[in-house]
């Protein structure tokens, strides 16, 4: 994913349930009129890969609930690890290092849940 998906992606996080239009995203990241033509075909490759979507021109993220921001704890050549503090308690993810896109310890990130951690909660070893 490119720079400018990924701002596509934070932006439309931060808009919340009322999203926003193409006009107004486009003023949300500052785009030259001559980078507009490339917004319209980010949004529709983010529309076709099932990141977004389009409802009477108003432009969100799809399932947003999955969506949170974290801080990068750690980072190894094969792995890194992120903490959602927003709860009670803090949650520590696992990513791989492909995923990680140059992240470093500190760094606020937009992550994106994708699967449940296996854990056998009614037999724990």
């Amino acid at each position: 994913m490119n720079k400018q998906k990924t701002t596509i992606l934070t932006t439309l996080y931060k808009a919340g349930e009322s999203g926003l239009t193409r006009k107004e995203l486009a003023k949300a990241l500052e785009l030259p009129k001559k980078s507009e033509k490339k917004l319209d075909n980010d949004l529709a490759e983010m529309k076709k890969f099932g990141d977004v979507t389009n409802k009477k021109g108003v432009w969100r993220l799809k399932d947003s609930e999955k969506y949170f921001e974290a801080t990068v704890t750690r980072v190894t050549p094969r792995s890194g690890f992120m903490s959602d503090e927003s709860g009670d308690v803090p949650i520590e993810y696992f990513v791989r290092g492909r995923d990680m896109k140059g992240a470093i310890p500190g760094d606020l990130v937009l992550a994106k849940k994708t699967a449940e951690a296996d854990i056998d909660h009614k037999n724990p070893e």
